[in-house]
């Protein structure tokens, strides 16, 4: 199977885009050497597959895809940036690169976390793309999908910073601001090379699944639950959170289990997604001697002009 995608998802119905996702997603996967080492590897597969379909997500998958692809040929380095790294289908199938820095199960992120049940999230998929290359990569979706594609600006302080890249109904974020990303800059790396529990809210929803035997999905649920509690941070350690999860129906058994979980509910609040953490992190490394050394570059030609 030819792994670039070169024709128009338009044109397929939902059963054609499914099976060549599995099939895509299945030849990839036979070629993962640490394959034999994940529990489950390919029913993982098969259900996030399942959730793909079932909350349809298969075109932003495929147009992700097609983006994905162009800036391969087009663009010397990573792209993508987004939450939907969190997905082994996305990556399997070449949206965020084979780059094992973006291996959603090398790095434990969570497609849960993202792909929730019964409900389309936001954009998901983003890429960054320098503006030398921008028009290439329009020219070309245009020879792939036709005249069907919009741009809507997000203009900050009059610089065109974000633009939402619409191909029909499917929007794909994709951001040229570079300083963007500069916050993940900060020992990011450590921090990840660690897996610092207590800093992702991947983390968190770990602990939520081993140690107190909810689902992905529950624990997905506790942590949107978890945003809309409003507390102040100084009554945080003298609320109990128990009474506001009970509909989840997993019992606590002692002091210290009710302890663990505030502690964990706590965390979820403030918490930062581990997926867009390393994302952005790839890229900005990727970028940033060759920007700077632009930077330093025209600096030194200013001061000759001057």
């Amino acid at each position: 199977m030819d792994n670039n995608l070169n024709r128009n998802v338009f044109e397929m119905d939902k059963k054609t885009r499914l099976n060549y996702l599995e099939n895509l997603a299945i030849e990839q996967a036979r070629n993962m050497p640490n394959r034999h080492e994940v529990d489950d590897f390919y029913s993982k597969i098969y259900k996030e597959l399942e959730r793909i379909s079932e909350i349809d997500v298969d075109l932003d998958f495929l147009v992700a895809k097609s983006i994905a692809d162009i800036l391969s040929e087009i663009a010397s380095k990573p792209n993508f940036v987004g939450m939907g790294c969190s997905s082994i289908v996305a990556y399997l199938i070449g949206i965020t690169g084979k780059d094992p820095a973006l291996d959603p199960i090398k790095h434990g992120l969570v497609f849960e976390r993202v792909f929730q049940k019964d409900r389309k999230g936001d954009m998901v998929f983003g890429f960054y793309v320098e503006n030398e290359v921008f028009e290439e990569l329009m020219q070309n979706l245009k020879v792939l999908y036709g005249e069907n594609i919009s741009l809507i600006n997000d203009d900050i302080d009059g610089i065109r910073d974000d633009r939402i890249l619409v191909i029909n109904n499917i929007g794909v974020r994709v951001s040229s601001n570079f300083l963007r990303l500069r916050h993940c800059g900060f020992n990011i790396n450590e921090l990840l090379d660690e897996s610092t529990v207590g800093f992702f809210t991947e983390d968190y929803m770990h602990l939520l699944h081993y140690a107190f035997g909810y689902s992905y999905d529950e624990a997905n649920s506790i942590r949107l639950a978890a945003l809309k509690t409003r507390i102040r941070r100084s009554e945080f350690f003298n609320v109990s959170f128990d009474s506001k999860f009970k509909d989840f129906g997993h019992a606590l058994n002692s002091g210290k289990d009710e302890e663990l979980f505030d502690q964990i509910i706590r965390g979820l609040k403030y918490s930062r997604s581990k997926a867009w953490v390393l994302s952005a992190q790839h890229v900005w490394n990727a970028y940033r001697d060759e920007r700077r050394n632009k930077l330093r570059e025209k600096r030194l030609k200013n001061n000759e002009n001057t």
